[in-house]
């Protein structure tokens, strides 16, 4: 596995946790331990989902010129 298929294969894992820990934390605040600290805990992992899905689509785009002998569209003026 390339550098760049395991940067992408990190975030999105990274994604699948904060998702999996955003829904355990709704799931124990609503089955009846009502404690701000797990709703806290649920907006964080929220935002770091979107947040990591945000930054691995551009990561993705980034990331796709390397395998291309054109410059990217960037660097070009």
């Amino acid at each position: 596995m390339s550098l760049k298929g395991f940067h992408l294969f990190f975030i999105a894992v990274s994604v699948a946790l904060s998702i999996f820990v955003f829904v355990w934390s709704i799931r124990r605040y609503t089955g009846g331990e009502e404690s701000v600290g797990l709703l806290i805990l649920a907006g964080i992992c929220l935002v770091s989902a979107i947040g990591l899905t945000v930054y691995g689509v551009r990561v993705r785009r980034k990331l796709s010129y390397l395998g291309e002998t054109s410059p990217h569209p960037r660097l070009v003026e």
